[in-house]
């Protein structure tokens, strides 16, 4: 219940609907998010351990099985990394297919508001282009004089060693 006391903010009390439902979200995450993915983790962290472990401390001589095991376990890590990425490099050209065919729908022709934006694009990194190569320039006769100058200096100091 809100406080009425005068110069104390009133604050928002949700519906028990509304709470019954943050719970259940929270049961939901936990269950389905942060328990399986903290599991996974713990896992991958221990066969990390476990490849370093065989690696540093395995005696390879005595017991050659250890760095076949160690490299068995690189190929696991390896794989385990990869999989998240073999899944996941397939959702943006599945978003932009997604986008054309309902911008095609919409009656919308997508491509056109792409090619603007490319377009701007392009405009923008010539201009980044032109102001590089000035910028190039100007270091290029700073460096170029340096380089002189101390030549000078050295071709100087070389004719006074000759002399003294």
């Amino acid at each position: 219940m809100a406080s009425e006391l005068p110069g104390e903010q009133l604050t928002y009390q949700p519906s028990a609907a509304q709470v019954d439902r943050a719970a259940a979200l929270r049961r939901f995450n936990f269950f389905y998010v942060y328990f399986p993915f903290t599991l996974l983790s713990l896992f991958a962290l221990l066969l990390l351990g476990t490849v370093a472990w065989y690696s540093l401390f395995g005696d390879s001589l005595a017991r050659p099985y250890n760095v076949s095991f160690a490299s068995g376990l690189a190929d696991v890590i390896t794989i385990l990394c990869l999989i998240p990425l073999l899944l996941g490099c397939p959702v943006f050209p599945l978003l932009v297919l997604g986008a054309i065919a309902y911008g095609r729908r919409q009656g919308k022709a997508p491509l056109k508001t792409l090619q603007r934006l490319l377009w701007q694009l392009e405009t923008r990194l010539n201009r980044l282009h032109q102001v590089a190569e000035r910028l190039m320039r100007r270091l290029a006769r700073v460096v170029i004089d340096t380089h002189v100058k101390a030549a000078y200096v050295r071709a100087t100091l070389a004719r006074l060693r000759e002399r003294f």
